[in-house]
């Protein structure tokens, strides 16, 4: 049985509310299902069914958002995965995230008003990307875009709001423990997923190595702000938490790539200089921090060596580069060239529909030629929102997100729970500013699983150690006392 704030939301005890909303959208699922591909439709038929009857028997909090986190890092970003299969994951995580709905809803009554207030910026946020998602559906239809291009633009935008819900859900419903669990899980097979994926794209399938899922960093950010968070924010703190951090860092380095190099060293900065504690215990955390990093760092050379074939060694020796030759090395990369053509081409762009934008499901510019190629749905540029959405899309999305981050922002907290939720929001929040230069964070196909993480456990983490915090024997009592016969009676 799951807890929200002592509240049981096992499926025995959500009322009609729940039911009547999810049986709509079931129907309307399947009616896209079976009428939007009528060449194979017994096959979606048959597909639709099975969608409408997970839903119903995944039930709990804790799978709905384990199915999402863990689905994804498996079935997107992978051309072996068939669209129609794709196709049925949105719909069953549509009738997830209403189930989800439902539920927040009927908890609502029961929250203190930190929590309200913070389930109502995360509803505001996904029914602000909902509305402006409509639109563009409504733009398409009057252009005529492809819709199976469109889609394929679109699903990391129609995962977003999905994200949100359930991830508030998530967090109202499970004790930190599980939630901790869960982000931790996903961050390591996230890590293992971004190591084979980049080594195969270096070379590395010689070796062995083949993609098995998504190749994106957001999905370790969280587990890795939760690790640091939980060794560097308290007055206690065990080593082991450092540990698990500095293993999954070491995965995604030993990819060879320099961005987990910089994320890496920017969440341990941050950690250090942002934790709890005296000055005495942040000094002796940062020594021990230190010795294990280099420990780490020789770790990562053995396994690149011996196993990698040494693509992370060749790869990092870029920052040699850079204390050697400065910023012309930077300039000279191949990397940063093809970034600054794609501002250049994503600018043109924009320039043609400024307000707007183009829409979504237009092929975009090969970075190196500039010729329109088939394939090519997003740049490394954070402007590339500017070109699909416009200035006026782009306010919706971002204001959006800032709400979202807002919502989970630890306030007044009790003095056991506020360091480490506090370094916990600092780290997940700067780790998502440090991707931006590279591309704006809603086009990466981890970032809705960076979501539903981030928010369920700063959701939890807004709730553990609070005053406010209501347990399940209170509840239990307090129900008693409603139901108990009066002297009278």
């Amino acid at each position: 049985m799951d807890r929200s704030m002592g509240l049981p939301t096992d499926w025995r005890h959500i009322d009609k509310r729940v039911w009547r909303p999810t049986i709509i959208a079931s129907a309307a699922v399947a009616a896209v299902v079976i009428l939007g591909l009528r060449s194979e439709s017994l096959e979606l038929l048959l597909l639709g069914l099975l969608v409408i009857g997970m839903a119903f028997i995944l039930r709990g909090s804790f799978l709905r958002a384990g199915i999402i986190t863990f689905g994804s890092i498996l079935l997107f970003q992978s051309d072996a995965v068939p669209f129609v299969l794709k196709a049925a994951f949105l719909a069953l995580a549509v009738l997830l995230a209403t189930q989800s709905i439902a539920v927040v809803i009927r908890m609502r009554k029961h929250m203190p008003d930190r929590l309200r207030s913070a389930a109502k910026f995360v509803h505001i946020s996904a029914a602000g990307i909902a509305v402006l998602l409509i639109a563009q559906l409504v733009f398409v239809i009057w252009t005529q875009v492809p819709l199976d291009v469109w889609f394929r633009d679109a699903l990391n935008y129609l995962m977003l709001p999905i994200a949100m819900v359930i991830g508030l859900e998530a967090g109202l419903s499970l004790p930190i423990k599980s939630l901790s669990f869960l982000a931790i899980s996903v961050g390591f097979l996230g890590a293992a997923s971004v190591l084979t994926a980049w080594l195969q794209r270096r070379g590395g399938s010689e070796l062995g190595f083949e993609q098995f899922g998504l190749a994106s960093s957001f999905t370790v950010f969280v587990s890795l702000a939760l690790c640091l968070a939980s060794y560097f924010g308290p007055a206690r703190a065990r080593a082991g938490w450092l540990v698990l951090a500095l293993v999954q860092m070491g995965m995604i380095v030993a990819t060879g790539g320099r961005q987990p190099v910089v994320f890496s060293v920017l969440a341990l900065g941050l950690a250090v200089l942002l934790g709890g504690g005296t000055w005495l215990r942040r000094l002796w955390r940062a020594g021990s921090a230190l010795i294990l990093v280099v420990l780490s760092y020789f770790a990562v050379i053995e396994f690149s060596t011996r196993y990698g074939g040494g693509i992370a060694v060749g790869r990092l020796q870029f920052f040699d580069r850079i204390s050697q030759e400065g910023i012309s090395a930077i300039a000279s990369d191949g990397s940063a060239i093809d970034r600054s053509n794609a501002y250049n081409w994503v600018l043109e762009i924009w320039a043609q529909s400024p307000i707007l934008g183009q829409g979504l499901g237009h092929y975009l510019p090969a970075v190196r030629t500039g010729v329109v190629t088939e394939g090519v749905l997003t740049l490394d540029t954070p402007l590339v929102v500017f070109a699909k959405f416009g200035l006026l899309g782009t306010i919706v999305l971002v204001g959006s997100l800032v709400l979202v981050f807002a919502a989970i922002w630890p306030g007044r907290l009790s003095p056991d729970a506020a360091p480490m939720a506090r370094l916990y929001w600092f780290l997940g929040v700067a780790l998502t500013l440090a991707t931006i230069p590279n591309g704006f964070p809603t086009e990466n196909r981890g970032f809705p699983i960076f979501l539903v993480l981030f928010i369920s456990v700063g959701i939890g983490l807004l709730s553990y150690g609070t005053s406010d915090r209501m347990s399940s024997r209170n509840l239990r009592l307090g129900r008693r006392t409603q139901l108990a016969p009066t002297s009278n009676g």
